[in-house]
């Protein structure tokens, strides 16, 4: 029976298969190499793993909540490719303990903050400040930024259709598979 280490790559691979975008596979197999698979509990056989072995895991990183999060939904990927391919069944299976998002972690800038921030970016270059507005106003992801068409901006009803993103070069859906209309703000207009 595979450990968590073993049962990586062969999620991964899964994944890909099923059509997952690599840049976000490789984000998730990097976290998982860096904080979870040098923790003694990857190395046991995934049917050996008790929910104390999960809260053991999740303990141990000391990261932020919601990366901490992250990672341990990418542990429960992994369980889930587990069972799917009979290497656990469903009344062995550990339970993901519960990570805590405190909602003072959000990562918002203030008013003031953003204000001097947008300030800094105009005195680079309206491309600078049009990033910074994009990011912050309309909450455009980088490579939503890059997959920007001119025919995606309205500027008569003040809007922006986000449908595409560009990662690594190569278009692809945006991250929810979905196309969404963001409201420009006053600033962005």
């Amino acid at each position: 029976v595979p450990n968590l280490r073993e049962l990586l790559p062969l999620e991964l691979q899964s994944a890909k298969a099923a059509g997952r975008a690599s840049e976000t596979l490789r984000a998730r197999g990097k976290l998982l190499e860096r904080h979870v698979m040098p923790l003694e509990e990857a190395g046991k056989p995934v049917c050996d793993l008790t929910d104390g072995d999960l809260l053991n895991i999740r303990d141990a990183l000391t990261l932020a909540p919601r990366t901490k999060k992250a990672i341990m939904a990418h542990v429960s990927a992994l369980l889930t490719y587990a069972e799917k391919h009979q290497h656990l069944t469903v009344a062995d299976r550990p339970a993901i303990p519960p990570v805590a998002i405190p909602e003072d972690t959000a990562p918002h800038f203030s008013d003031v903050e953003l204000s001097r921030l947008a300030a800094a970016a105009a005195r680079l270059g309206s491309e600078h400040l049009l990033i910074v507005l994009l990011g912050a106003d309309a909450g455009l992801r980088r490579g939503e930024m890059w997959g920007l068409q001119w025919r995606d901006i309205s500027f008569q009803h003040r809007t922006i259709t986000v449908k595409r993103s560009i990662v690594g070069g190569v278009e692809q859906p945006t991250k929810s598979k979905r196309t969404r209309v963001v409201p420009m703000t006053t600033r962005l207009a």
